[in-house]
C-alpha cells in the first residue's frame, strides 16, 4: 500500500500498480458555504456543479458529483496528496516534492496561487491538510518519520495558516512517531490521527483556542478494531476513521467525549486495494485506494455504484459543492 511517504518510497509502490479495479479515496469534510469569487479559469458551468477532487500522481482529476463524470485535471500538479477544501468551495492540494499547498477556486483548472511549506530539512514532505470551518484556517501536516525529524530547529508536526494565508504556527504532538491523517470537526477542534511508539493507533486533538495536542483515551472496541490510523472526516457529529491495513477497508464512527472516543459503528468498502483518504456527503462516500477510486453509498458500503476509471493510484479525495 503506498501510503503518504516520500516520492521515493512512494514512486517505488506506484511503479508496481496495475489498471484499476473498484478502489476507494477518503478526506475532509466537504464545503458548504455559499459564496466565492469569480474565476476566469473555471470552465463555464462548472461554478454552480457539485464536483469530485481526486489526486494520483502526478494529476489531480476533477468528476462530476454524484454520477463521477470525467471533467478533466488541474493544472501545475506535480506530487500532490493530500486534498482539502473550505467552506467557500476552493480547493487545496498539498504538494509533496515541490512542498507548497495549491489553491483553486471551485471548478477552477488553473491555481489561485501557492502557500510555501515551512522548514529545511530532507524529510519535511507536506502530506495532507484540513480546513477549520469556523475561521478558515489551513492546517498542513507531513508524514514522515517523525523520530529523524524531531531534532531539526525547523522541526513541527503540524503546520496552520492563519486564514490560509501567510506563514504558518507549528505544532508538536509527542505522542505519536508517525502521523498520518487530520481532520477538524465543526467546533474547530482539530483531530490527527497517527502511530504510537508501539506502532498502534493514536488519536489527538488540538482544542479550539489551545496550543497544545492532547492524546485521546480509545475505548476497548476501538483499540480491538481499529488496526491501522488511516484518513479521518467530521460527519453527522462523528468522527469517521478509515483503516487502510487491506483487507479491512473500514470506515469506523466514533463518538468523541471530552478527551474520550468510544466506537460508535463501522462501514465496509469491498475492493481489491487499502483504502487511502475518503469524502462523506450526503448518503454516499468518494475513496481512493493504492489501485482506483470508486463511490460507494454510505453508511451501506459494501460494493461501489460508480468506479472512476481515470484513477490508478488514488490518493487523496474531497468533494466540493457548487453555489447555490
Amino acid at each position: 500500500m503506498c501510503r503518504h511517504l516520500t516520492f521515493v518510497a512512494c514512486a517505488a509502490l506506484l511503479a508496481g500498480c496495475s489498471a484499476s479495479p473498484p478502489g476507494v479515496p477518503s478526506s475532509p469534510a466537504p464545503a458548504t458555504g455559499p459564496s466565492r469569487t469569480s474565476d476566469s479559469s473555471t470552465p463555464t458551468g462548472l461554478k454552480r456543479k457539485d464536483l469530485i477532487y481526486i489526486s494520483s500522481a502526478p494529476h489531480v482529476y476533477m468528476f462530476k458529483f454524484p454520477s463521477g463524470a470525467y471533467i478533466g485535471k488541474l493544472s501545475k500538479t506535480d506530487y500532490p496528496q493530500g486534498l482539502c477544501t473550505d467552506s467557500a468551495g476552493d480547493v487545496y492540494v498539498v504538494d509533496n516534492i515541490t512542498k507548497r499547498i495549491g489553491e483553486y477556486r471551485h471548478g477552477a483548472l488553473k491555481p489561485l496561487r501557492f502557500l510555501a511549506y515551512p522548514g529545511g530539512y530532507s524529510d519535511n514532505y507536506p502530506t495532507g491538510c484540513a480546513t477549520d470551518p469556523t475561521t478558515g484556517d489551513l492546517a498542513v501536516m507531513h508524514g514522515e518519520d517523525l523520530a529523524r525529524t524531531r531534532d531539526s530547529s525547523s522541526y513541527s508536526d503540524v503546520w496552520i495558516y492563519r486564514h490560509a494565508k501567510g506563514k504558518p504556527s507549528g505544532y508538536s504532538i509527542a505522542t505519536f512517531d508517525y502521523l498520518d491523517y487530520l481532520c477538524y470537526d465543526d467546533d474547530g477542534n482539530l483531530f490527527v490521527d497517527g502511530e504510537t511508539r508501539y506502532l498502534n493507533f493514536g488519536l489527538s486533538e488540538l482544542a479550539k483556542g489551545k496550543t497544545t495536542f492532547v492524546a485521546l483515551t480509545l475505548d476497548k472496541k476501538t483499540i480491538k478494531k481499529v488496526a491501522w490510523p488511516g484518513a479521518m472526516q467530521w460527519n453527522d457529529g462523528l468522527l469517521a476513521v478509515g483503516d487502510p491495513a487491506y483487507p479491512n477497508n473500514y470506515i469506523f464512527r466514533l463518538s468523541i467525549s471530552g478527551t474520550t472516543a468510544s466506537f460508535a459503528g463501522r462501514t465496509k468498502l469491498l475492493s481489491s486495494y487499502g483504502l487511502q483518504e475518503f469524502a462523506i456527503q450526503g448518503d454516499v462516500v468518494v475513496a481512493t485506494q493504492d489501485g482506483a477510486a470508486a463511490i460507494w453509498n454510505y453508511p451501506a458500503g459494501r460494493k461501489p455504484v460508480t468506479v472512476l476509471n481515470q484513477v490508478y493510484a488514488g490518493y487523496g479525495a474531497v468533494v466540493s459543492l457548487g453555489s447555490r
